[in-house]
């Protein structure tokens, strides 16, 4: 019974008290119903929320799975294929690694997975709200079309350090492709440099194409130019596949939410820089 009006004042967004392990997920605006056979959401060690594997990613339309000799639990859904193994600081999104903070486990016979890194890598936005204790899961239209969310692009710099696109939302942010024999291409790195000298109104990140370039050529270039904006590699191709283009410097420009405004060719000024991104 007490579930069943905990469920019902969150329904209404009542200022209901809840007791400290008390955790409603909803996914699109519909309140996931956790059940003792299934098991119920809790705060791990490392205050992170864990979710029972089947409940949330059924309800979020994923079909799930078990690899039992590699105790690794599977997520599909449209494109996407997850590999959680159970007791690992990361996942396999579409065999790429990405590493996270907490770890999928079993307890009680029952298998749980953290909550935001998975559903971010299924291309959904996860919010936290503290009055409620509410976690929304919320899919999002992505793609590579002007209107739609960019998806998500996760690589790492010059540095080793790790760049995800997700966590820059809250500023324009324009991608850039590039390869460092084509002259077009360091042009534009030198004006995208020029531009950041003077304002500070748009993030830039420059990803090279390096299965068609040498990581040696990209450092020699940043080292000598002193690019003041993070560059990613693109070992494998996987970061240029999201969009399709057959020339460079091609760039894809965001608005501050993560939605597309812009794509195709790069301008030729800063003067066409700053109208461009006044969308």
């Amino acid at each position: 019974m007490k579930k069943l009006l905990i469920l019902f004042f969150v329904l209404l967004s009542s200022p209901l008290v809840y007791g400290d392990n008390e955790i409603n997920i909803i996914i699109d605006e519909e309140v996931v119903n956790f059940t003792e056979e299934y098991g119920y959401p809790f705060i791990d060690e490392n205050n992170r929320t864990q979710v029972p594997l089947r409940t949330a990613l059924e309800q979020f339309g994923a079909e799930v799975g078990w690899i039992p000799d590699q105790s690794t639990a599977t997520v599909k859904l449209n494109d996407n294929y997850i590999e959680v193994p159970i007791g690992e600081s990361y996942i396999m999104v579409n065999g790429r690694k990405v590493e996270n903070d907490t770890k999928a486990l079993i307890k009680n016979g029952r298998t749980y997975l953290p909550l935001r890194v998975v559903f971010e890598s299924l291309d959904a936005s996860v919010s936290w709200e503290s009055e409620t204790r509410s976690i929304n899961v919320v899919k999002e239209d992505y793609g590579q079309h002007i209107g739609q969310f960019a998806r998500n692009i996760i690589g790492f710099d010059l540095n080793g350090n790790e760049i995800s696109l997700r966590s820059l939302r809250g500023n324009k942010t324009l991608l850039t492709y590039f390869s460092t024999w084509w002259g077009a291409c360091v042009y534009e790195l030198g004006m995208l440099k020029s531009h950041q000298d003077m304002y500070d109104d748009l993030q830039i990140i420059a990803i090279n194409l390096t299965y068609n370039d040498t990581k040696e050529k990209v450092l020699a270039l940043a080292n000598e130019n002193e690019y003041n904006f993070p560059i990613i590699f693109d070992e494998d191709g996987q970061l240029s596949q999201m969009y399709d283009f057959s020339y460079i410097p091609f760039i894809v420009l965001l608005d501050d939410r993560g939605i597309i405004r812009y794509i195709g060719s790069a301008p030729s000024s800063i003067d066409d820089l700053r109208d461009l991104i006044k969308y």
